[in-house]
């Protein structure tokens, strides 16, 4: 989604709930106009298109089918392959991240008609409206926490190019090319590190923000000791540095996925209770 959209969505997302709530004031005067037999239900809802009670809930089914997709593009994420590859686990943001602004696209459709109910529909008709106000939530917030996202994908490759040059270095024979290959590899706990200064994850990823930041310091600091430990000969103690950051990063990338389930969980549970009400109030 292009950054204009992006920056109106406060705005549309405000004006939905406005349209939502005038719709309640709408469905309600049509109702009226509809048991009375009489008056132009154009004219009540302000000349804005009409649906019924079926066509309510047809859409209501996509909208939840397009949720639950969304939802299930997140799950992808949770995979050891995509924490473990940066190429793969950007594939599976931007697939995200497409499905999340098909999602809006869909409510945005979803909000713009008035809807005729009768009495029988009014509690399920405030239910499902409540539901598509939290789905624009929803929706600002788990792109807002997809782009957070991207923006580390280059540190984590910065980070997986330091646990290959540690391993070259490892393997390097006598006499190898050893001040280049710590070079390159400081280099890239130094980007890593660098890469994330500044960077300010949104309220829901926080904990995981200072997480990674941590791991940057300790995978920099890692890397000077390694590169002492080469210089004195002792490659006892830079094997066991090594080993030291392959488990830093095995952390890093267990804490990436425990984040990412931690927030689809929090979607699919209040997903899970508006639909719950939503069945409640079916007639």
């Amino acid at each position: 989604m292009s950054s204009e959209v992006r920056g109106g969505w406060q705005t549309k997302k405000t004006l939905a709930v406005i349209v939502s709530l005038c719709m309640v004031a709408a469905a309600v005067a049509i109702t009226l106009v509809l048991v009375l037999g009489g008056g132009d239900g154009d004219q009540v809802n302000n000349g804005r298109e009409t649906s019924g009670e079926e066509e309510l809930l047809e859409t209501y089914e996509e909208i939840k089918q397009g949720a639950e997709e969304a939802v299930s593009e997140m799950e992808d994420l949770e995979s050891d392959e995509a924490a473990s590859d940066p190429d793969v686990y950007a594939q599976e943001l931007e697939e995200a991240e497409a499905a999340w602004e098909q999602l809006y696209a869909d409510l945005e459709e979803a909000t713009s008609y008035a809807v005729e109910v009768t009495e029988e529909y009014a509690e399920l008709y405030e239910y499902i409206y409540d539901y598509y106000d939290y789905l624009y939530d929803l929706t600002d917030q788990a792109v807002q926490e997809i782009d957070y996202l991207l923006s580390l994908v280059p540190t984590m490759e910065e980070i997986e190019q330091m646990q290959q040059q540690a391993e070259r270095l490892r393997n390097l024979p006598s006499g190898g090319k050893y001040e280049e290959a710590l070079e390159q590899l400081q280099s890239n706990a130094q980007k890593a590190l660098s890469s994330l200064e500044g960077t300010q994850p949104p309220s829901g990823m926080g904990s995981y923000g200072e997480e990674l930041s941590s791991l940057a310091q300790e995978l920099e600091s890692i890397s000077q000791q390694m590169s002492q430990s080469l210089a004195s000969g002792d490659r006892a103690a830079y094997d066991a540095q090594l080993d030291q950051m392959t488990a830093a990063i095995t952390q890093a990338q267990q804490q990436l996925a425990a984040s990412v389930d931690s927030l689809v969980a929090g979607y699919t549970s209040m997903l899970s209770q508006l639909e719950a009400a939503i069945q409640s109030a079916l007639p």
